[in-house]
């Protein structure tokens, strides 16, 4: 938790880099006004931008949750992705995500199987469960 005496620090430290107040430095921000612009504005913007294109509607979230799942795919370790979205923990990534990692499950019981030399035989198509003909 910042101090009062850390945020005047701050607030100094802003206005000596970008020779204006904090407020007008928001990523975004009303040039005009220098506040910062409704929170719905990036959606806005990105649907916008979508239907201009021909795209089905995404949210900048959507885009948040499209990166984590690339990441994970792209075999980039948890403690990575959770850090890189921010998360407090590894455990709220793993809760969220666990959908995709659950199917990599298999791939790895299939290498085992594979390592080991076992092949897993399929059941002759017309037999039943025991063996006999369906016929």
């Amino acid at each position: 938790m910042l101090t009062a005496e850390a945020l005047r620090t701050l607030k100094a430290a802003t206005v000596e880099t970008f020779g204006q107040e904090i407020e007008a430095v928001y990523l975004f921000g009303d040039p005009v006004s220098g506040k910062p612009c409704c929170p719905h504005s990036p959606n806005w913007a990105l649907t916008w931008m979508c239907q201009r294109v021909g795209l089905s509607k995404v949210r900048v979230h959507d885009l948040r949750h499209t990166y984590g799942s690339v990441m994970l795919a792209s075999r980039v370790p948890l403690e990575v992705v959770s850090a890189r979205l921010r998360h407090v923990n590894p455990t709220i990534t793993l809760n969220i995500y666990r959908h995709l990692l659950e199917c990599k499950h298999t791939d790895y019981l299939v290498g085992i199987t594979e390592a080991a030399g076992i092949e897993l035989e399929d059941e002759p198509e017309g037999d039943d469960e025991e063996g006999r003909s369906a016929a």
